[in-house]
């Protein structure tokens, strides 16, 4: 999985939109993964940088994800479906 992430000044050159509130949501970035324990890794790094969990790792036995909030207020949930 790739993700590309924009700093503020290249974000005003690629849209002229204002910033939205970071109290507010408008979408959740879901990105599947390819393992379990890439869910995981990714997930728990994003906390320890600073980002909060807006979920437990969630593990049923359809899938594997967990949530979790950017510095910017931006809410992520990375999945992976078992086979």
């Amino acid at each position: 999985m790739q993700v590309m992430l924009s700093n503020r000044e290249r974000f005003v050159q690629l849209v002229e939109r204002p910033f939205a509130d970071s109290a507010t949501s408008e979408m959740v970035l879901s990105f599947e993964c390819e393992s379990a324990e890439m869910v995981e890794q990714l997930s728990q790094k994003a906390i320890a940088l600073g980002a909060k969990k807006v979920s437990e790792l969630d593990s049923n036995e359809y899938m594997v994800s967990w949530g979790f909030e950017d510095l910017d207020g931006h809410l992520w949930d990375l999945f992976w479906f078992k086979k």
